[in-house]
Parts: C-alpha cells; sequence; structure tokens
C-alpha cells in the first residue's frame, strides 16, 4: 500500500470505528486487495467485516491475506460490484468505500443498492481524490434516498499535502 493510501485507509478506519455499533456489520465495498477490511478487523474484534470487489482476482487475493492474518472467521470476500450487491436488506451497519467511486458507473443504482444493505441508523463513507464525481453522488443520493443526510469534507494527508481527498458520509435515519 502506497503511503498517501495508508493515510486514507488509517482515517477512513477511524471513521468506521466511530461510527459501527458494538458487534455491527461492516461493508468495504471496492475493497481491492482487502487492506482496509483487514484493517477494521484487526482494530475491533468484535466487528463482523464484508469487502466486495469487481475483480475475482482481488477477492481471491484478500481472502487469502485474511487467512494468512487470522481473521477469516469475521472477513468475507465476496465478487460483486456498487450497483449490484451480493447482501441481503438491511445487512450492513456501515459501509465504506476507498478509490472505487470512480468505478460506480451508475451512482443512482449503487444509491439504490446502498439504501437496501444499510440498516436504519447506519453510516456510509465514500472517500476518493477530491476530484472525483462527488456532486454526481450527491445528486444519486438527492434522488434516491432523499431522506438521507450528505456532508462533504476535504482531508489533507500529511505525507503530501498537496494531495487532497474529498469524503462524503451520508447518514441514514432511523435507530439501529
Amino acid at each position: 500500500m502506497s503511503v498517501p493510501f495508508g493515510g486514507l485507509h488509517t482515517r477512513a478506519a477511524a471513521h468506521v470505528r466511530a461510527a459501527a455499533p458494538e458487534s455491527g456489520a461492516v461493508l468495504d465495498l471496492g475493497c481491492g486487495p482487502g487492506s482496509l477490511a483487514l484493517r477494521i478487523a484487526r482494530s475491533r474484534a468484535d466487528l463482523r467485516v464484508f469487502g466486495v470487489d469487481p475483480v475475482r482476482e482481488m477477492v481471491t487475493y484478500a481472502t487469502g491475506l485474511a487467512r494468512r492474518r487470522g481473521v477469516d472467521g469475521r472477513v468475507r470476500f465476496a465478487v460483486g460490484e456498487a450497483a449490484a450487491l451480493p447482501y441481503e436488506q438491511g445487512t450492513f451497519d456501515v459501509v465504506v468505500a476507498t478509490m472505487s467511486l470512480h468505478h460506480w458507473n451508475a451512482l443512482p443504482a449503487a444509491v439504490r443498492e446502498l439504501r437496501r444493505v444499510v440498516r436504519p441508523g447506519g453510516s456510509i463513507f465514500v472517500y476518493h481524490l477530491r476530484s472525483a464525481d462527488f456532486a454526481g453522488l450527491r445528486a444519486a443520493v438527492e434522488a434516491v434516498a432523499p431522506e438521507w443526510t450528505y456532508q462533504r469534507k476535504f482531508l489533507w494527508m500529511r505525507v503530501l499535502p498537496s494531495l487532497v481527498f474529498g469524503c462524503a458520509k451520508i447518514s441514514v435515519p432511523g435507530r439501529r
């Protein structure tokens, strides 16, 4: 993992840890090799962590890495994409996505899927370079789930201060 993305994963994992309820379920959407999912699992042993990625080789690699790190009982990886998630309705308390927003070709369909799989009272964190289509994400949220709260902020990395990431935090109303 490169230094800038390592820093991004550190911040993302901290946000997830703070937002997830005890014994909660977390989805890393666009998990790639599983680095963030494993970091979250190692930081909070009470969480069940799932990762989904459209590339089968990434899922295979992440699954092997979870086994080697001894967390395969709490971390599961599957092939899937943002617009067609392979999970039941209301499965997750928190969804996190780092550097995958540019792969969400159909933003309204992705938001509909998030609406389906996130429990009431849940949180969604989307991190990407500040130039990503956060405006499109906001428009999709407003169209598909107008009751959700959308907040966007910028994150500066200490190692490369010129590298600025955007973070969209989406809050789902209701009780857990």
